[in-house]
């Protein structure tokens, strides 16, 4: 059968724009590789969806085509995303401008969009991967079950990311149109240390500041919770920078990451909190009880010992705060607001949320997502080079870029869709 439109990828960007392209008349047909559409907004925002964020401010998304970047997303409206899902029955409400469905659950987004998509005529073949598409007169689909027809093709494939290393999503289908991809690097993931401290620390969650030193010089700052592992560092602050840290880790340039594990205390009162514990008997770490979580204490002082020259031959644990000098308690001081560790790289794609690379925005229309060099090709969400911070961002780019395919795909011989 031939269809006006085939949707190569039934995840969120997918299926937005087979209901609009569906709203507009268009016969539509959507392939996926797994057994239920919108699979991977089930584990969105700990399964909960979170839809899109108040806060839109471009600098939430990243790309190397900025302006092209800017452009695209002023084609649909925050307001226009909330009143796209209204229309599907979901009402959203908003925890510190994170929005999610007030029946706060993912299933509840997906099962809209499937059944929106289903109401308007959609026909969804499930199960069947992608293996080739062919170019000519007419878009030829080979699957591995069967083969398709249609006018446009919609390639809404996202990423490997959350998935093995191995699966290389819409790879296959991109190469085998010859298009340009550059490559896919792990993003909103942990970010990698093999400093000799994690294997002490792991299993801690901790509220700090990070800070990514891109050969000595400040790349990016990140306050939130982190979560330390034997591998690095995980938690949203981590997460945000890992982009950064993708982008380069082998360029020769040195990484380290610098931790504020205080935030909330200054340096100086600090000081004064460590020199009235100095007043008790305690073990210098138990003096940091009140402050840090009992095993990133441990963990920290042992290091403060060890990297303390006047300190030589000393064991941590039987060393006071008593015991330490004025200068010593300005360099743990230090430490504790300034402890660095070099930076290895990330978590792979089955560790990371989303992936960064993909698609040039140069080579799309901006106006319709079509490929410039290829007229009756759109492209929407994470095969494009653009990723997004958490909290919204990544699934706000789905729906944007779905929406003005879906509502842009038409006849190839159609003008207004040639770039």
């Amino acid at each position: 059968m031939k269809y006006d439109v085939c949707v190569i990828g039934g995840g969120a960007s997918g299926l937005t724009s087979a209901i609009k392209a569906a709203e507009r008349g268009l016969s539509v047909c959507v392939i996926d590789k797994r057994d239920v559409p919108g699979k991977k907004i089930l584990s969105t925002g700990n399964g909960r969806c979170n839809i899109s964020n108040v806060d839109q401010d471009v600098r939430h998304y990243h790309s190397e085509d900025q302006a092209a970047l800017k452009e695209i997303l002023s084609k649909v409206s925050f307001d226009e995303v909330i009143e796209f899902f209204e229309e599907l029955g979901i009402k959203c409400r908003s925890r510190e401008g994170y929005l999610y469905p007030l029946s706060n659950q993912a299933q509840s987004v997906e099962k809209a969009l499937w059944l929106k998509a289903k109401e308007l005529g959609v026909r969804f073949e499930l199960g069947e991967e992608v293996i080739s598409v062919k170019e000519r007169d007419i878009f030829n689909i080979r699957t591995d079950k069967s083969n398709y027809q249609a006018e446009n093709i919609i390639i809404a494939t996202g990423t490997a990311a959350g998935y093995s290393d191995k699966e290389k999503a819409g790879e296959s289908v991109l190469n085998s149109l010859n298009i340009h991809v550059k490559e896919f690097k792990p993003a909103l993931t942990y970010i990698a240390s093999d400093a000799r401290i994690c294997k002490y620390w792991a299993g801690v969650r901790a509220a700090g500041k990070l800070e990514l030193l891109i050969d000595g010089e400040r790349a990016g700052r990140e306050y939130g919770e982190l979560m330390l592992t034997e591998n690095g560092i995980s938690g949203i602050a981590a997460f945000q920078l890992s982009h950064l840290v993708s982008k380069n880790t082998n360029t020769g340039k040195k990484l380290t990451l610098k931790m504020d594990f205080v935030p909330d205390l200054s340096r100086e009162d600090l000081k004064s909190f460590i020199k009235r514990m100095a007043k008790e008997t305690k073990r210098g770490c138990e003096g940091l009880y009140g402050i840090l979580y009992n095993k990133l204490a441990d963990s920290l002082f042992i290091e403060f010992v060890k990297n303390e020259p006047s300190m030589a031959g000393r064991i941590a644990h039987r060393v006071r705060l008593t015991d330490l000098s004025e200068e010593q308690i300005d360099k743990l001081v230090y430490l504790l607001k300034h402890f660095t560790v070099k930076v290895s790289g990330t978590g792979d794609a089955s560790s990371s949320q989303v992936l960064m690379g993909g698609v040039p925005l140069s080579d799309i229309d901006r106006r319709t997502m079509m490929l410039k060099k290829h007229i009756g090709i759109y492209l929407t969400g994470e095969v494009l080079d653009v990723n997004g911070d958490c909290g919204g961002y990544n699934l706000t780019w789905a729906w944007i870029t779905g929406m003005i395919a879906g509502g842009s795909v038409g006849g190839r011989n159609d003008k207004n869709n040639r770039a």
